[in-house]
């Protein structure tokens, strides 16, 4: 491939990938910075691309409900409690914003999740992105006394 870089070698090896030799440290630092962002990005929640359904309707092979309907399986994986979360929880769902995350909480208590599309928090779209993601956990009723 030639000289490139302010001296730097490049070339491509057997398996396609691509050597570099003797890169300056600031095109060095530049190299590390870009391949820093592209792993945070794609780590947090909601940055990268959702995996697509097939045009089936059947799950994208990537993320599978658990047998109970809730969160994508991903080991600890809990459900997250629209009564409960807190804003930065909140927004770490796909698609919700600080605002959106504000009006949820304003908008308490949430009897069902459906809730969010029947009180026009969400459309339709929004809810089908976190509706595996979230409930609506009750509070504990009274409970009787007990007898000692």
């Amino acid at each position: 491939m030639g000289a490139n870089m302010r001296g730097g070698e490049t070339k491509v090896n057997k398996e396609g990938g691509i050597v570099v030799k003797s890169l300056s440290i600031k095109m060095l630092a530049v190299f590390a910075a870009v391949v820093l962002t592209v792993v945070v990005f794609t780590s947090v929640p909601g940055w990268a691309a959702e995996p697509k359904a097939a045009a089936t309707g059947v799950p994208a092979p990537a993320v599978k409900a658990p047998k109970h309907g809730g969160a994508p399986a991903s080991g600890t994986a809990e459900l997250l409690d629209l009564n409960t979360a807190t804003k930065e929880q909140l927004m770490a769902l796909p698609g919700i914003s600080e605002t959106t995350a504000r009006e949820i909480i304003r908008s308490r208590p949430f009897a069902k999740k459906d809730q969010l599309k029947s009180r026009k928090i969400l459309t339709e779209q929004g809810y089908d992105r976190i509706k595996d993601r979230v409930i609506a956990k009750q509070p504990p009723g009274k409970k009787a006394a007990h007898k000692r």
